[in-house]
């Protein structure tokens, strides 16, 4: 449901059997959106690139490859590009690497997992699928999700092209609430996890900040569609954490509100 002209763009590509063509009723955000491509592809490997991003064009045979011969990873992923705003290479990222195989992403700053990463259907019908009421951090919640499924492996080539531009939903001065979701989401594994006090010792950051990004998350989605997924946010944010983390929430929201006015 964009507002320019990229539907009369995929129009002109509609009588490529290759391409499907799917339209939301209204703009739903990018957590819907991908949920959705999920859910109606035919494939076996699935692989996201955002619509200001491009892949290397042996991005793909290099995946499938991979993929046939590592039947039992979940995800398979490269490194990137850092690319300006007409997709011209500055640096390859130095963020992605291998996770071992005893840790999850979540535990560790660096590595992680990022772009280009591909996974299995199969492995992420697993998993209770992507968050739907997310607007950001979208690709950590497939991540941390998926790696629950089965190892992952990494491909130590660039093979995405990440383009940084002034309105990128994460970048920028979208970087502050995106960090917040970031934080959503990772208190989201320690309330899904079987050993909840074991999850959160081992998580790399305290109770409060957790909490912290639980409520400035939710507050950010009550003026939205997802209205009732915010309130089920900040109900939880009290009942499953300890109030005494509250007193962090006056450092956190200015630190919040300064960063986004910059």
């Amino acid at each position: 449901a964009s507002t320019d002209s990229s539907h009369a763009v995929y129009e002109k590509h509609k009588s490529d059997s290759r391409i499907r063509i799917l339209k939301n009723d209204k703009n739903r955000g990018c957590g819907y959106t991908k949920r959705k491509c999920v859910e109606n592809a035919k494939g076996d490997i699935c692989g996201f690139v955002d619509a200001d991003d491009i892949i290397s064009s042996s991005a793909l045979e290099k995946m499938i490859f991979q993929h046939n011969i590592n039947l039992d990873h979940s995800i398979i992923y490269s490194t990137y590009y850092n690319c300006d705003q007409l997709l011209k290479p500055i640096t390859v990222s130095d963020q992605v690497g291998q996770i071992e195989p005893t840790k999850y992403s979540w535990m560790n700053q660096h590595p992680m997992i990022s772009h280009f990463a591909t996974f299995k259907r199969a492995k992420y019908l697993q998993t209770s699928g992507i968050t739907a009421w997310l607007q950001k951090a979208v690709d950590k919640d497939l991540y941390y999700k998926l790696e629950e499924t089965g190892p992952v492996l990494f491909i130590n080539e660039p093979l995405y092209y990440y383009r940084h531009h002034s309105h990128s939903i994460s970048l920028n001065k979208n970087a502050s609430l995106a960090y917040q979701f970031h934080l959503t989401i990772k208190a989201m594994i320690v309330l899904r996890a079987k050993e909840r006090k074991l999850t959160l010792k081992i998580m790399p950051h305290s109770k409060a900040q957790l909490n912290g990004g639980m409520i400035i998350v939710g507050l950010s989605l009550l003026p939205t569609c997802y209205f009732l997924n915010g309130l089920g946010l900040l109900l939880k944010s009290l009942w499953f954490f300890n109030l005494q983390s509250l007193s962090y929430l006056p450092k956190l929201f200015m630190k919040y509100f300064s960063r986004r006015n910059q």
